[in-house]
């Protein structure tokens, strides 16, 4: 069995989990606002409930997606989005997970999403992960912190899963 994990590190991002097994479901955790001591106490409730394949190293893949600051970002914004993928990368580095960045135009090429602007983009991924909640996973909604990191995990499983 393997699980394939998405994370949007940004500001209002999330990690999202599913495994080869769909009757498991689709797990999601939103990370807005999260602190260091928040993500590290999350995660350690996380690898609790996932220790199996944490053990096995070759069975956990992980995708984050790939972000960055714009100029006419004011440079708190900019700090906080360094800050939380740094925050990650720690956690990754000190549980020695391995882990790939792609950029976002990769994962959303790969659900055949166009260039739009920023609020018509949120709105289409969001409906696109609702619609594989809707068919798969009843637990979790779909909202517009998730979506990608729940698109991102399913990208993952498309990429890593066994033919």
């Amino acid at each position: 069995m393997r699980i394939y994990i998405g994370i949007d590190p940004g500001k209002s991002g999330a990690m999202s989990w599913l495994t080869d097994d769909i009757d498991d479901g689709l797990k999601s955790v939103n990370m807005k606002n999260t602190n260091p001591l928040d993500l590290d106490s999350w995660f350690k409730i996380f690898k609790e409930q996932t220790s199996d394949w944490l053990d096995q190293k070759d069975a956990l893949f992980i995708m984050m997606e790939r972000v960055w600051s714009f100029p006419r970002d004011s440079g708190k914004a900019a700090f906080s989005f360094g800050m939380n993928c740094g925050m990650w990368k720690t956690l990754f580095a000190t549980n020695e997970l391995p882990y790939i960045e792609v950029l976002p135009r990769k994962w959303q090429g790969h659900f055949n999403v166009p260039k739009l602007n920023k609020r018509e983009r949120k709105l289409l991924l969001k409906n696109k992960a609702s619609k594989y909640l809707k068919e798969h996973e009843e637990e979790y909604k779909a909202t517009y912190s998730n979506s990608d990191a729940i698109l991102i995990a399913l990208y993952c499983k498309s990429l890593s899963s066994p033919s």
